[in-house]
Parts: structure tokens; sequence; C-alpha cells
């Protein structure tokens, strides 16, 4: 009988541009709350991560819990009017992953580049030690 009264609506999931907008309309609030600031990139960040290593949930929570659990780290620390950074969302993540924070990037071009200098590095290396 009740269902005859409500008819169900599907809801897809925003793009990874509208969760960006949806959390620019709440980053004041989340700021006042945890007396900090977000940077432009923190919070593309926070979306990035959201998508690349939250499956189970659907943004844009997934995204705000990302920057509500940045904000109450702050928070408790006791640290106020920080400027929250990508790396410092990046840091959340894995925290809430129980990952090593190098293994969480939003940047993976900058991963590849710092992987070729070491590969060059250890290169040299044993090219030396066979010269010898």
């Amino acid at each position: 009988a009740l269902s005859r009264r409500f008819s169900k609506i599907d809801i897809d999931e925003p793009s990874v541009e509208d969760t960006l907008t949806i959390l620019k309309g709440i980053q004041a609030k989340y700021e006042a709350y945890h007396k900090i600031t977000f940077s432009e990139e923190a919070l593309q960040s926070a979306v990035d991560l959201s998508v690349k290593y939250l499956h189970d949930r659907f943004l844009p929570d997934k995204a705000m819990d990302i920057i509500d659990e940045v904000g109450a780290h702050f928070m408790l620390r006791g640290e106020a009017d920080v400027i929250v950074s990508s790396s410092d969302i990046e840091a959340s993540v894995a925290r809430m992953l129980k990952l090593p924070s190098t293994v969480v990037s939003s940047n993976d071009v900058s991963k590849l580049k710092n992987m070729a200098k070491d590969i060059k590095a250890k290169l040299l290396v044993k090219m030396m030690q066979l010269i010898q």
C-alpha cells in the first residue's frame, strides 16, 4: 500500500566537474567550522582522489568526507588558520585507506618523473660498479 504512494526516482552520480562546483558551494561552511582554508588545488585533489581510491561510495559524498577528514585532522591537532594543500588531501586519503602516503598521489605524472630519475640514478650506480 505504501509503495503506491511513492514513486522511485533514480538520481545519477554527479560528474567530477559538478562535484567540484558542489564543493565550492559548501567550502565556506567547512572552512568556518574547521577554521581552515581549502585551496583550489585541494578541492580538486579531493574530488580526483575520491574517484581514484574510494570505490564504495558516490560523489559528492566521498569528496566531502575527505575534506571533512582533513578539517578534523587539523582541528584535533589544534592548528587553525591553515591553508590546506593537495598534499594535505593526499595524506588524509592515505590515512583513511591505511596506506603509505607515498602511494596516494593526485599527480601520477610527477610520480613517473621521479621514478625515471630514480631508475637513472640506480642504473648509473650499477654502471659505475661494473666499471670498477
